[in-house]
């Protein structure tokens, strides 16, 4: 499952990278380009909404595929993809959150990130 995630985490953020010049909509766009891509063990990006300077992706994949993780343990397995190369693409701009389901249902929310550097911190912790 986390290898999973950190293929969606790479894949996404080359679709934001250039887009990540502060612009809330513009980075919105880039991940809705990706709507629907199945990535790893069937996980799709179903949908991207916006609330004000914050992105949410849902992920979706088949029954129990998060394995009894919790939404969190998720969210930040994706972040640790997402921000692994050191650079800190958010530059204060937007937030993102990564939700799941799985078969279209039991939607989980997981955390609100705004900074690689909050990654860095808890997975310190």
């Amino acid at each position: 499952m986390k290898t999973s995630i950190l293929a969606v985490a790479a894949a996404l953020l080359c679709a934001a990278t250039p887009a990540s010049a502060g612009d809330v909509s513009a980075i919105a766009d880039a991940f809705k380009a990706m709507v629907g891509q199945k990535f790893d063990d069937d996980i799709v990006l179903r949908k991207v909404e916006v609330e004000g300077d914050l992105v949410i992706l849902v992920l979706d994949g088949p029954e129990a595929w998060r394995g009894g993780a919790d939404a969190n343990d998720l969210s930040d397995s994706f972040f640790e993809g997402f921000c692994e190369d050191g650079d800190d693409i958010f530059d204060g701009a937007f937030a993102l959150r990564v939700d799941t389901t799985e078969a279209g249902a039991d939607r989980r929310a997981g955390r609100v990130v705004d900074s690689c550097d909050d990654i860095a911190t808890d997975s310190a912790a």
